[in-house]
């Protein structure tokens, strides 16, 4: 007969401090349910409950759980997992009995670290939160140990590093080095009657003896929705993605298929990610959830993160996508296609995006080698087949596949944001005649901003002994970067992106493709010096002719529409140009906008005098003086009216209109407004000669947004 916590009217809140835990002795009495109300222990090793728990500061290595601290009345609860100690699971069950669904539940609590091992080749220590909802949780060591359990990342309680010491030590889990702050609020469905576990995990890991506690618990269950999961966390956002993505991404001998995305998940993706960088996350959530994904807002050491990731039980491994929406180097997006056989670059990755404190951040979900099917881009690689001669690409390898979610996203941020340099790290099996480094910008020839020059000068005076050299000047032979596939759309190649095998000639000096040697990659003190050189060879602040401030739409007089957007910054800014879209890809310009190209920017307006009804979008392409154009966010604008029926849409020669059989003609209006008036016969419009692009069909009074292709 388990004992649980009765959750009562909601919302309901419950705490535990551990104060009341043994501050002496080896072995003090633990009884489930009882010596902390509602809360059980249980390990894998014995196959049975805790039956009592040892007291300590950090000074023992002896596995088992712990009461930690250094003084009475101030106690924290955790365990110490070692060697064959067999993993520790231990956490608190509640049963709901307010009479209604609770929709969401807030956890709270300090993770303290209290012990550290001398010598670290695992990496990090986690302490897996997790939960499970259930008529009758098994609290036995059968249920805890197994069965089915949701994870939450945000709640890891994370130890170890990288530092080499003489011998495991002690920490004193109390000082603010060594204690972190965690809440995350989620969306659960947790009906009357049925119960709550919440489990932390502490998962043998071989050699490593890092004791790891919870103090500070609260947890509150809502009948109040939450659209998506939030967290704050004192844990640095590497910290966060390092133990809990890329430690998890499967190497291609873990038995894992890949799902390869269809034709109809192409689609699908493209809207998410479309929502996702622009900032539409409730909707992005949403879509996301029917893949499994899962979209978090994390504040982490200040600054405010939202990450999509593949939820608990999602099969797809397509990547996880993070963006730091207080960036201070907002031009930067830093990308890991391969984080399993470009050694490290996963984490090298994870850290740079951190420390250059970068907007964007995507690494790949799987191996580049997990699928034995191939794709029939250009280019060959000897990776995974370990051979003399190469092969082609495999599905799973998302730099060399266009129709993969990697791809995608890359694509809809480089529409959502054209400001972006792309940063993708790579890496080589360094040869006797091979430089530490080749950097590519993705073609053989010198783009008109090229922060690869600035990069190679910057090496050269930090790590002077090292050697970079650029494809496009030091005619470097491999390695070029050439038949990458979105290095290929951010160089505007004019041929098939997958298929050519014609090399892209015109740079845009967004694509950094680096490659580097095996040993800069491994050890996590370069990732910072790798960091400093970035942000010491492209500044933000003076990469950018314009700063988008804000971008809105408010209908005006006459039915007519206002677009209002306001800088704060702009620099050789010519103009703007107004554009709209009924299906957010395909934009057509509506009119212009001169720049005052003032330093401190300006507040501009634009009265979009033909209205259109339902749901449409509207862009800003800032063009500077020499030609180069930038994009502001894409508004989704909603305007409700009465709308003919119309489809197909887009249409091509004919488009049919229901539910007006008894109207006799229709006007056709460009955006630019010239009309046309078209006879209506039998429900159906003949649209020959009318030239491509986007229209307003007017039938009687309702009128709609009608692409002619």
């Amino acid at each position: 007969m388990s004992a649980q916590i009765s959750i009562g009217s909601l919302p309901d809140t419950h705490s535990e401090n551990f104060n009341s835990l043994a501050a002496t002795g080896t072995s003090n009495t633990w009884t489930n349910g009882s010596t902390l109300s509602g809360w059980y222990a249980r390990n894998a090793v014995n196959a049975s409950n805790y039956t009592t728990y040892r007291a300590g500061d950090g000074s023992s290595p002896t596995t088992g759980m712990y009461s930690f601290g250094t003084a009475a009345g101030d106690r924290a609860l955790g365990s110490l997992n070692q060697n064959a100690s067999g993993d520790i699971a231990y956490g608190i069950l509640f049963e709901n009995n307010s009479g209604v669904t609770a929709q969401s539940v807030t956890i709270a609590f300090t993770a303290e670290q209290w012990r550290r091992v001398e010598t670290n080749t695992k990496g990090f220590q986690r302490v897996t939160l997790s939960y499970q909802i259930g008529n009758s949780i098994d609290v036995t060591n059968t249920g805890l140990l197994s069965g089915s359990w949701t994870d939450i990342v945000e709640g890891f309680l994370i130890g170890g590093d990288s530092t080499t010491l003489a011998a495991s030590e002690e920490l004193n889990g109390n000082d603010a080095a060594n204690r972190w702050a965690i809440s995350v609020t989620l969306p659960i469905s947790l009906p009357a009657g049925d119960q709550f576990f919440l489990r932390f995990y502490d998962d043998n890991v071989g050699d490593i003896d890092v004791a790891m506690a919870v103090d500070d618990f609260s947890i509150t269950f809502s009948a109040a929705t939450a659209t998506r999961i939030t967290a704050t966390s004192d844990y640095g956002i590497s910290t966060i993605l390092d133990a809990g993505i890329i430690d998890d991404i499967p190497n291609d001998d873990d038995g894992i298929a890949y799902t390869e995305v269809t034709e109809a998940d192409m689609t699908t993706l493209t809207n998410l990610f479309t929502d996702f960088y622009a900032g539409n996350y409730t909707d992005a959530a949403t879509t996301a959830a029917g893949y499994t994904y899962e979209l978090t807002q994390i504040t982490a050491n200040g600054s405010t993160y939202y990450l999509l990731r593949q939820g608990q039980g999602s099969t797809h491994y397509w990547g996880t996508y993070v963006r730091n929406t207080t960036a201070s180097q907002d031009c930067l997006a830093i990308q890991a296609p391969h984080p399993k056989e470009d050694f490290r670059t996963g984490k090298q990755a994870v850290a740079v995006f951190d420390l250059t404190q970068a907007s964007e951040f995507m690494v790949a979900g799987i191996s580049r080698c997990t699928s034995g099917d191939g794709v029939q881009c250009s280019g060959s690689t000897t990776v995974c087949n370990g051979g003399p001669s190469g092969e082609n690409f495999r599905t799973s390898d998302v730099a060399h596949n266009d129709s993969s979610a990697f791809h995608i996203a890359s694509e809809c941020l480089r529409s959502a944001n054209t400001s972006l340099y792309f940063i993708q790290l790579h890496g080589f099996t360094q040869e006797m005649t091979d430089p530490e480094f080749i950097f590519s910008n993705g073609t053989e020839n010198t783009p008109t901003t090229d922060y690869l020059v600035s990069l190679d000068t910057v090496f050269a005076n930090t790590l002077p002994s090292l050697t970079v050299d650029l494809v496009h000047i030091d005619g470097a032979t491999k390695l070029k970067g050439t038949t990458n596939t979105f290095g290929r759309v951010l160089n505007s190649y004019p041929n098939d992106i997958c298929l050519s095998g014609t090399a892209p000639t015109t740079p845009s000096g967004r694509f950094l493709h680096l490659e580097q040697y095996k040993e800069f990659r491994e050890y996590a003190e370069n990732y910072d010096d790798l960091a400093t050189i970035i942000n010491t060879a492209i500044d933000c602040s003076m990469a950018l002719p314009l700063r988008w401030l804000s971008f809105s739409s408010q209908s005006g007089p006459k039915e007519a529409i206002a677009l209002t957007w306001t800088t704060s910054y702009e620099h050789e800014v010519s103009h703007f140009v107004v554009e709209t879209s009924l299906d957010r890809q395909h934009f057509t310009p509506i009119g212009q906008v001169p720049s005052t190209n003032h330093p401190l920017g300006s507040t501009y307006q634009f009265e979009v005098a033909t209205p259109i009804f339902g749901l449409h979008y509207y862009r800003l392409k800032a063009v500077d003086f020499d030609g180069s154009i930038w994009y502001s966010q894409v508004l989704p604008t909603n305007t409700t009216e009465a709308q003919p029926r119309l489809y197909p849409n887009p249409a091509k020669d004919r488009v049919r209109i229901e539910g007006h059989h008894e109207m006799e003609e229709v006007m056709l209006t460009s955006l630019q407004g010239a009309t046309w008036t078209l006879p209506l016969e039998q429900g159906e419009v003949d649209l020959t000669g009318i030239p491509a692009g986007m229209y307003v069909i007017s039938v009687g009074v309702e009128r709609q947004l009608l692409r002619v292709e």
